[in-house]
Order: C-alpha cells, then sequence, then structure tokens
C-alpha cells in the first residue's frame, strides 16, 4: 500500500478518494495508538499532498538532532512559504549536525543516527524550494570521494521528475554539471522512462568517443552499463557501445557468493551480469557461468566447490534474464519510440 501511494498517478484527482481509502485501511493494518502520526512521519513526500499545514506542523516539528527528523522537517517546511523559517533553521541545523559528526572519529561517531542518501536529497529539495539553488548545487556535489556527488545528483533528479517537480529540475538543466553528472542525469531520466535531454546525449557521446579510457574513479559504472544498454536497445548504436565496452571494466569474479541481503554485493553481482550481457551481445563472446567464480587461496576445497557449483547455477539462471533485458522488444518502452 504504501508502495501504491508513492506512485505518481495517486495525484490525479479521479485517485484522490482511492487515496485517502489506502491511507485508512494502512492504519488499520498498523494497529497501533499512533499509527497514523507514524505513518506521516514516513512518507513526507505524500503527507505535504495530503495533511493540512497544522497536522503537518503538529508531526514534522521536532527539537532533535537526529539527521533523519531535521532533513523530513527542512523538506516538508519548505513546501509552505509561513514556514520557510523553520525550514531554514532544520537546514542550519542538519548542516551543524553533519560537521559535528564528520569530525569526530569513526568510531565515536555512532551508529543511533548517521547521515544517509535520502536526508542529503531532502535537504537539498528544500533548499531548491527556499530559492537557493546554487547552495543545493553545492550541497549535493561537496561530497568525497567525487564519485558520491554523481549518486546524489542521480537521486535528486530520480525524485524531482518522478513527482514532476518542474519549476525545481528545469533551472538545475541549466547549470553548468561536470562529465560524471551529465551522465547521472542522463541516467535519472533513463531510469524513469523518459527521454533524456538530447544535448547531454550528444555530449556524452562525443566524450566518450574522445576518451581512450573512462576514469573509474569519477564514473559510475551502474550508470556506464545503464548509458550503455539505453544506447544499444533504444538508438541502436550497436558499434557505439561496443567501443563503449571497451573502455571501462566491471569485476566479474567472485570469491564468495554475493549476499542478497547486502545491497552493495546485489548491485556489483548485478553489474557484472549486465557487463557480461552487453559484451555477448555487442561482440557475440561465448559466456561461461564457471568465470563468475574465482577460489580463495587457503579455501577449504569441498566448500569452495559446492559455492562455486551455487555461483554456476545462479548465474544459469539470471544471466538469460539479463540477456531478455537487451534484446525486448522496444514496444514495451513506449516512452522511447
Amino acid at each position: 500500500m504504501q508502495y501504491a501511494l508513492k506512485r505518481q498517478e495517486m495525484n490525479a484527482p479521479q485517485n484522490r478518494l482511492l487515496a485517502c481509502k489506502l491511507v485508512y485501511r494502512l492504519i488499520d493494518c498498523n494497529a497501533k495508538e499512533d499509527a497514523l502520526k507514524e505513518f506521516i512521519f514516513n512518507a513526507p513526500d505524500e503527507a505535504v499532498l495530503y495533511c493540512d499545514e497544522i497536522s503537518l506542523y503538529n508531526i514534522f516539528h521536532t527539537d532533535s538532532n537526529d539527521f533523519d527528523s531535521l532533513g523530513k522537517a527542512a523538506l516538508v517546511f519548505s513546501h509552505f512559504p509561513i514556514y520557510h523559517t523553520y525550514s531554514q533553521q532544520y537546514i542550519k541545523n542538519y548542516l551543524a549536525a553533519i560537521k559535528a559528526y564528520y569530525n569526530k572519529n569513526k568510531d565515536d561517531r555512532g551508529h543511533h543516527t548517521q547521515p544517509s542518501t535520502t536526508g542529503i536529497i531532502n535537504i537539498a529539495e528544500a533548499m531548491l524550494r527556499l530559492g537557493e539553488l546554487e547552495k543545493a548545487i553545492s550541497w549535493i556535489c561537496g561530497w568525497n570521494p567525487r564519485k558520491v556527488e554523481t549518486k546524489h545528483v542521480y537521486q535528486i533528479f530520480i525524485k524531482l521528475l518522478q513527482y514532476d517537480y518542474y519549476e525545481l529540475y528545469e533551472p538545475l538543466l541549466s547549470k553548468k554539471w561536470g562529465s560524471p553528472n551529465k551522465l547521472a542525469i542522463v541516467c535519472a531520466y533513463i531510469s524513469l522512462g523518459k527521454e533524456p535531454p538530447k544535448i547531454y546525449i550528444d555530449y556524452l557521446l562525443k566524450l566518450f568517443k574522445r576518451m581512450s579510457k573512462i576514469p573509474e574513479n569519477r564514473f559510475s559504472n551502474g550508470q556506464l552499463l545503464l548509458f550503455s544498454e539505453y544506447l544499444m536497445h533504444f538508438r541502436n548504436k550497436r558499434d557505439t557501445v561496443t567501443n563503449l565496452l571497451d573502455k571501462f571494466s566491471v569485476e566479474i569474479k567472485f570469491s564468495s557468493l554475493p549476499s542478497m541481503y547486502d545491497k552493495s554485493e546485489k548491485v556489483k553481482f548485478a553489474n557484472a551480469l549486465r557487463y557480461c550481457a552487453l559484451n555477448h551481445i555487442c561482440k557475440e563472446g561465448d559466456i561461461s557461468p564457471i568465470n563468475f567464480w574465482e577460489s580463495k587461496e587457503n579455501s577449504n576445497h569441498s566448500q569452495s566447490e559446492d559455492k562455486k557449483k551455487s555461483m554456476t547455477k545462479m548465474v544459469d539462471f539470471l544471466l538469460p534474464i539479463y540477456l531478455f533485458r537487451l534484446t525486448v522488444s522496444v514496444i514495451y518502452y513506449p516512452h522511447f519510440k
């Protein structure tokens, strides 16, 4: 039900009654005294669409200094001119908390509250709503390592495009972005089934054509793979993709089975499968599942063989799915016609 309420279609007038029914149904399913407050607090983007200003103030106003509460409060109050002063104060508190957090040694930071990508994006959107465009760009691009900023740029555009906040993302598109961030913006459009800005596509094609090697410390492998898939599937640029694949690499060998509970391991394994699928289709090379496994030195032979068999089964099952993604008819993606 929460995922349904997050869909853009729920904003349509004909779906308002359905949205209200889903809200109350979700409250019934969560039989706690503070169910409504908890539900609204965990969905700030939807709360500003359906809740009145007084209710939002009562729920999101906070004296806490934890990152989650400050980020949500800054975002929600930025939607309402009468609360802009509050939003500005929460942003200041968030920035002060960030500075204090990173000034501590890692062992002293604690784990009960720490900055998250969602919180960082909430603060960036709040800045944009307050008219602080340059400050918002500096905020999302001022992180180390530098490749982290591509994740932030990707996420802010995903959110603004998803909710169709035209007045916020259009000014961002007019600003000067570095090459890795232009790729991140293009990938945000692709991920949502929207046609990326042509000027960005043309720029990236010329850039990658000139490069002999794409620096892995600046460009995201996941975004390079998504851009390659888009070029091949919707732009019919197989030769371009073939050339592009020779300029970056993805680790495909694993010495342990990827955990399905660890997001980074899942992404790494998925990227390996995507990379191999692209290479197979563009270069017509054979793929052997056994190539995904690399035994550790001094590892137990019996256990290693069992894990190798498990890895082979996983690749045998998943790789055809990734190949199908690249060959399925364009008719299923009407936005790219």
